[in-house]
């Protein structure tokens, strides 16, 4: 079966969204978290850069790769950009290569933690 242009853009790396500037292609790389707002979804990039889309965090998530968790209902990040985790019990919480720190729901912690800490394991973090 032929890939979608979804699955192609996934395997290639990069994720095509349109703003109000016209379609805008966003590699994976640069992506730190991504932010849900409503029915929006704003990228947070390296360099400080943001990005706006009228496409829900859900629907975005479908188009990433396993590099990308979501953390929290409103929040995913890049876990190739998670510098630390801190508080290892309730709350959790995430430290990106920038600073931000971002929490992680306490239905997400368990999942969380198999991820990071099989990440961890192969050292890839």
């Amino acid at each position: 079966m032929k890939p979608t242009p979804i699955e192609r853009n996934k395997a290639a790396g990069f994720i095509r969204v349109v703003t109000r500037k016209g379609s805008m292609k966003i590699y994976f790389d640069i992506i730190l978290w991504i932010e849900g707002v409503d029915n929006y979804t704003k990228f947070h990039l390296v360099g400080g850069k943001h990005i706006l889309t009228g496409i829900t965090i859900s629907r975005i998530m479908d188009r990433l790769d396993e590099r990308f968790f979501r953390i929290h209902k409103g929040h995913a990040v890049n876990l190739n950009h998670v510098k630390a985790v801190y508080k290892l019990h309730r709350p959790l919480g995430v430290e990106l290569k920038n600073n931000t720190r971002l929490p992680v729901s306490r239905r997400t912690t368990p999942e969380f933690r198999r991820i990071w800490n099989q990440k961890n394991a192969h050292g890839h973090a």
